[in-house]
C-alpha cells in the first residue's frame, strides 16, 4: 500500500480547521476561525471561492448543492453549493455549535453544541428533534448511514448511541477523559460509521481507534500505529469500507486495512502539526484531504492497495486455503503433523506438490483463472472466484451544471437578516426591522425636501424594496392567508390617497421589482413581467424568456437581466433585456449575453446616475454599457484592487459617469454592510484595465480613453447632467493626454505611432505637434504631420462646401 503526500497550502488563520468534500468528489470545502468558507476547485485551485459566514465557523458540511455550516454566533447557517449563497438559519444554540453532519440521504442534519445539546433539523421544514443526555459540551455527531442511529461524543467522557425514532440513548461508553470545555478536549473525537450497512463505529480512544458492532454494541478491535504519540483527533472510513485512516495530534495519519487488522499507511505532517479534521474522497480515489490546526491544507494520494499487491494476495490465499485447504501449511513436513485430516477430499497416492509447482499450474492458463487449474491439474482443487479489485481509474463525468443563482434586489442585504437594507440608491436607504417587539420599514431620504423620513409598519412580511423621488414600491411573498402582494406609496399623488395595493394571482410568487419615470415593474415565479403606472394602473404584462433574477428601473428604461439557460462549471448563464416602457415601447437591447467574469454571479444590476445601464459581479468587476460601442461592456473599475484583505468586499450602491465615481461601501470580512453602525459610504475611481498602467506612457493611455468614454455618454445623452463648460474641461483632457503620449513617443523614436496619435488630436492641436516635432529633429515626422494637417484642412472645406441633404 502506498500513499503520495502533497506540500500543505495555506487555507485560513491559525486556529482549528475542518474539510469535507462535496458528493461529487470535485471540491474540496474548508472552514475555519478566520470566519471564512473557502470552496477549492480541487487541491491545485489558486483562487478558491471565499464566502463570508461569521466570527468563526467551526464545522461544515455538504450535501449535493446544499452547505451548512455551523457559526460561533450560535447558529447553523444554510448556503447554495458552491455559488455560496446564503440561504437562511437552520437552528439556533443557546452556545456555539461545535460539529455538524448530513444524513446520508441529505434531509436531515445533527449538529451538537456547548450547551449539551445535539439537534436535528429536517432540511425542507426545519422541524427540530432534540436530543438532551449529554452533561458537557458536545464533541461531534455523525449519522447511521441507515439513519437509525445517531453517534455522538462528549466533554463528559462518554460516546452515546441514539435511537433516532423514540429520541433516546441506547447505549453510552464512558471511555473519554472528562473536560469541563470543548477548548480543554486533547482530542475533537469526530467518530465515523463504515459506509453502507453502518456496521463498524470507529471511535478515537487516546492513542488507539476502538471499533464497536452495530446492534450488540461490543467492541471488536483496537487499531494502534507505531509512532501515535499523542491522542487520535478523527477517525473515518473509505468509501469503500475497507480502510480505516485515523490522524493523530503530532500529526500522524495512519490507514489500516479493516479486512487484517494491520497498518498498511504510515504519513507524517511535514511540520508535525496536529491534524485537525480529514476526509476520504467520494469517488474513491484514494485521496485524503486533511487540515492542521494551523489553517493549512494537505492531500493524501493513491492510498489504496496496488493491483500487483492485490493479486499477489489473492494467490497467496488462494495457495494456503483453497489448493492445499490449511491457512498454516507452508511446509510439506508440517501438513501430517499438525492437521491429518485437513484434505479428505484429496487423493492420498497423490504427491504433495510445491509451491513453484502450484503456480506453475496456476499460471499455464492466460485466463488466470481458478477453473482452469481445477480442470487442467491431476490435483482435486477447490475451486473459487477471485474477489474483485478496486479500480482507481479516474472517470470523466462531462461538465457539471451550475446552480442558477437566485432573484435578488440590487443594493440591498440578504433577507434572512432581521436587521437588513431593503435598498439603498441615490435617492434614499430604505432599512427593515423584524424583531419579535416589531417589524417596520424604515426610509430616510438623502434630500429631506425631495420627502420627509417615513417610518411603515411591515405587517405583511415586505421583502423587497425599490425607492424613487416619486414613490416607495414593496413586495412580499405569499402566505397561508395571503397571496403575494405589491404595495406602493406614492408621494406626489395630489389626492388624499397615497398608497395602492396589487394582490398577484394565486399560485405567483414575487421575485423582483423597481421603479423609474412613472412606472413600476414587478417580475414573478412564472416568467411573468408586470408594469404598473405609478398610480396603480397596469400597463403591460409580457413573458420573460427566463427565470429573472434581478431588475432596475431608470426614467423610460427597464434594464432585465434574466437565466438564458443552464451553466456549466461554475459559470452563470445570464443575459439582459433592456426595454423602452413608453408609449413606444420597443426594446433597446434584446437578449444579449452578460459577460460575467470567470465562475462568478451577479451582484448588483442598475443604472448610473446619468443612465447608463451597469453591473458588477461576485469578482468585484464593475462594467457600464455605453452605448458608444454598441452593445458591449466596458469594465471601468475592479473593486479587488481596492480590497486590503481576501476576504473584503465593496458593496455597490451607485455610479456616476460625469464624476468618474463609484459608490460603495467597503465590508470588512463580509459581502455585506452591518446595519448599525451606519457604514460610511467610499468612493472609488473609474479605471480602465489596460496594460502597463504602472507607467507613464499606460497611464495618459487609459485618463485619454477613459475621457474619451465619458465625453461620447455625455454627447449621446446630454440630459442636463453636465454643463458646457465641463464639457470643454474634457476635450481639453484629451488633448492634454495625446500631446503628453506624442511627446513620449518622439523620445522613444515612434515617429508610427506620433502619426497615430496626431490622427486623434483635434485639429488646433496639430501645430503644436508639427512645433514639437521640429524642436526635437524629427523633420521627417514633421513634414508628415504637415500633410496631415493639410488633408484635415482640404476635408473640411469639403464638408462645408457639400450641399446639406434633404
Amino acid at each position: 500500500m502506498s500513499a503520495r503526500r502533497r506540500p500543505m497550502r495555506y487555507g485560513h488563520t491559525e486556529g482549528y480547521t475542518a474539510v469535507c468534500f462535496d458528493s461529487s468528489g470535485r471540491f474540496i470545502v474548508t472552514c475555519g476561525y478566520d470566519g471564512d468558507v473557502r470552496i477549492w476547485d480541487g487541491f491545485d485551485d489558486d483562487d478558491p471561492k471565499s464566502i463570508r459566514v461569521g466570527e468563526k465557523v467551526l464545522s461544515v458540511a455538504v450535501k449535493d448543492n446544499r452547505m451548512v455550516t455551523a457559526v460561533s454566533n450560535n447558529a447553523i447557517q444554510s448556503h447554495s453549493f458552491p455559488d455560496g449563497l446564503p440561504d437562511g438559519v437552520l437552528a439556533r444554540f443557546t452556545a456555539p455549535p461545535v460539529h455538524l453532519d448530513f444524513s446520508s440521504s441529505g434531509g436531515r442534519v445533527a449538529a451538537g453544541a456547548s450547551d449539551f445539546v445535539i439537534k436535528m433539523i429536517a432540511v425542507d421544514t426545519l422541524l427540530q428533534t432534540t436530543f438532551i443526555g449529554h452533561e458537557a459540551p458536545v464533541l461531534s455527531v455523525v449519522f447511521d448511514p441507515k439513519e437509525k442511529y445517531l453517534a455522538s461524543s462528549s466533554c463528559d467522557g462518554t460516546v452515546c448511541i441514539w435511537d433516532i425514532s423514540s429520541q433516546s440513548r441506547v447505549v453510552s461508553w464512558p471511555i473519554l477523559p472528562a473536560v469541563n470545555d470543548v477548548k480543554n478536549a486533547r482530542s475533537p473525537c469526530r467518530l465515523s460509521w463504515q459506509p453502507g450497512a453502518g456496521q463498524y463505529l470507529a471511535v478515537p480512544v487516546n492513542l488507539a481507534v476502538r471499533i464497536f458492532q452495530r446492534d450488540t454494541w461490543t467492541e471488536l478491535a483496537d487499531l494502534t500505529a507505531e509512532g501515535i504519540t499523542q491522542p487520535v483527533t478523527v477517525a473515518t472510513w473509505s468509501p469503500c469500507g475497507r480502510y480505516l485512516s485515523a490522524a493523530s495530534a503530532n500529526g500522524q495519519i495512519s490507514v489500516w486495512d479493516w479486512e487484517t487488522k494491520s497498518c498498511r499507511v504510515t504519513v507524517n505532517h511535514e511540520k508535525g502539526y496536529g491534524i485537525s479534521a480529514m476526509a476520504w474522497n467520494p469517488l474513491g480515489n484514494g485521496q485524503i484531504a486533511y487540515t492542521d490546526n494551523r489553517g493549512q491544507l494537505g492531500l493524501l494520494e493513491a492510498v489504496m492497495i496496488s493491483v500487483d499487491e492485490k493479486q499477489e494476495e489473492t494467490y497467496e490465499d488462494l495457495f494456503d486455503r483453497e489448493v492445499v485447504g490449511s491457512p498454516k501449511w507452508d511446509h510439506p513436513t508440517e501438513r501430517g503433523a499438525t492437521e491429518p485430516d485437513a484434505h479428505d477430499d484429496v487423493d492420498e497416492d497423490v504427491p504433495v506438490l510445491s509451491r513453484g509447482r502450484q503456480r506453475l499450474l496456476l499460471f499455464e492458463d492466460d485466463s488466470h483463472d481458478a477453473d482452469s487449474v481445477a480442470a487442467g491439474s491431476d490435483v482435486g482443487v477447490k475451486t473459487t472466484e477471485l474477489p474483485s479489485l478496486p479500480v482507481s481509474t479516474p472517470v470523466y463525468q462531462g461538465p457539471l451544471p451550475t446552480t442558477q443563482q437566485k432573484a435578488f434586489q440590487p443594493s440591498s442585504t440578504p433577507t434572512h437578516l432581521s436587521h437588513r437594507f431593503m435598498v439603498w440608491n441615490f435617492v434614499a436607504i430604505a432599512r427593515s426591522y423584524n424583531d419579535t417587539e416589531d417589524s417596520a420599514i424604515e426610509v430616510e431620504f438623502h434630500d429631506a425636501s425631495v420627502h420627509h423620513a417615513i417610518h411603515v409598519p411591515n405587517t405583511l412580511n415586505h421583502h423587497l424594496a425599490d425607492v424613487s423621488a416619486e414613490a416607495l414600491l414593496l413586495g412580499c411573498e405569499s402566505s397561508e392567508q395571503f397571496p403575494s402582494k405589491v404595495q406602493c406609496l406614492h408621494f406626489g399623488s395630489w389626492d388624499g390617497t397615497k398608497e395602492w395595493l396589487c394582490d398577484l394571482p394565486q399560485g405567483e410568487e414575487l421575485r423582483a421589482l423597481c421603479l423609474g419615470g412613472g412606472w413600476a415593474a414587478v417580475a414573478s415565479n412564472i416568467g411573468l413581467l408586470r408594469i404598473f403606472s405609478i398610480g396603480g394602473l397596469q400597463r403591460q404584462v409580457m413573458r420573460l424568456p427566463g427565470p429573472v433574477v434581478a431588475l432596475a428601473g431608470h426614467r423610460q428604461h427597464l434594464l432585465i437581466a434574466y437565466h438564458r439557460g443552464v451553466g456549466f462549471d461554475g459559470e452563470q448563464n445570464l443575459a439582459v433585456l433592456l426595454l423602452d416602457v413608453s408609449d413606444k415601447g420597443r426594446s433597446l437591447i434584446d437578449g444579449s449575453p452578460l459577460p460575467l467574469s470567470v465562475k462568478s454571479y451577479l451582484v448588483w444590476l442598475g443604472f448610473s446616475l446619468e443612465g447608463c445601464p451597469a453591473y458588477m459581479d461576485s469578482a468585484g468587476q464593475v462594467c457600464l454599457l455605453p452605448g458608444s460601442i454598441g452593445n458591449m461592456w466596458l469594465p471601468i473599475c475592479d473593486t479587488r484592487q481596492h480590497c486590503k484583505g481576501s476576504s473584503d468586499h465593496y458593496w455597490l450602491i451607485g455610479v456616476q459617469e460625469v464624476l468618474q465615481q463609484i459608490r460603495c461601501v467597503s465590508c470588512k470580512g463580509s459581502r455585506f454592510p452591518p446595519i448599525l453602525p451606519r457604514p460610511i459610504v467610499t468612493v472609488l475611481p473609474f479605471q480602465l484595465p489596460l496594460c502597463q498602467l504602472s507607467t507613464e506612457k499606460g497611464q495618459l493611455e487609459e485618463q485619454y480613453w477613459r475621457s474619451r468614454l465619458l465625453s461620447d455618454r455625455t454627447k449621446l445623452a446630454n440630459d442636463g447632467y453636465c454643463s458646457d463648460e465641463h464639457l470643454e474641461n474634457i476635450s481639453q483632457q484629451q488633448q492634454e493626454s495625446l500631446m503628453k503620449l506624442f511627446a513620449l513617443s518622439c523620445r522613444a523614436e515612434r515617429e508610427f505611432r506620433c502619426i497615430e496619435l496626431a490622427q486623434l488630436m483635434a485639429p488646433v492641436a496639430l501645430p503644436l505637434a508639427i512645433k514639437y516635432a521640429s524642436r526635437a529633429r524629427h523633420r521627417h515626422l514633421a513634414e508628415r504631420l504637415g500633410e496631415l494637417a493639410r488633408e484635415l484642412a482640404r476635408q473640411a472645406e469639403e464638408s462645408l462646401e457639400r450641399p446639406p441633404q434633404a
